[in-house]
């Protein structure tokens, strides 16, 4: 999907063919990283609404997810969310996000203990861990 790239263990991040993003607002960022959790499944705008506002969602939260959308879509081109019938899916290719290659990273590392290999186990583990770079999904409300 045109080399993007996310992390979200620790502050939303982005990068496109290596050159860094600047994902926008906040609430832009809260709506991208509902997406990205749901990557590659399709995911309601009444969902989005209760992901980013809960109880207190804005006079028409349909019309500010879709600026958000389209915001979103100038910033990561043609690999950005796309509209379906009553929500948006947004394809991520494998890799493209470091919640997915830790848990990529920890069946590895669980075949490895089954097969009592303990040392090469607590590698990959470390690899994993490595991953992590502060607060989960910092400086989102």
């Amino acid at each position: 999907m045109g080399g993007l790239r996310f992390t979200v263990l620790g502050p939303l991040r982005g990068w496109r063919d290596g050159g860094e993003l600047v994902l926008g607002s906040p609430q832009q960022r809260s709506l991208l990283l509902a997406l990205l959790l749901r990557a590659n499944h399709p995911v309601s705008t009444g969902q989005l609404v209760d992901d980013l506002w809960g109880d207190d969602p804005p006079a028409k939260p349909s019309a500010v997810i879709r600026t958000y959308v389209h915001r979103l879509r100038r910033v990561l081109g043609p690999a950005a969310p796309t509209t379906l019938s009553g929500g948006y899916l947004f394809a991520l290719d494998a890799g493209g996000l470091d919640t997915h290659r830790v848990e990529e990273l920890l069946g590895e590392a669980r075949g490895l203990r089954a097969g009592g290999q303990y040392a090469r186990a607590a590698a990959v583990l470390r690899s994993a861990l490595a991953l992590w770079r502060g607060e989960p999904m910092t400086g989102l409300p």
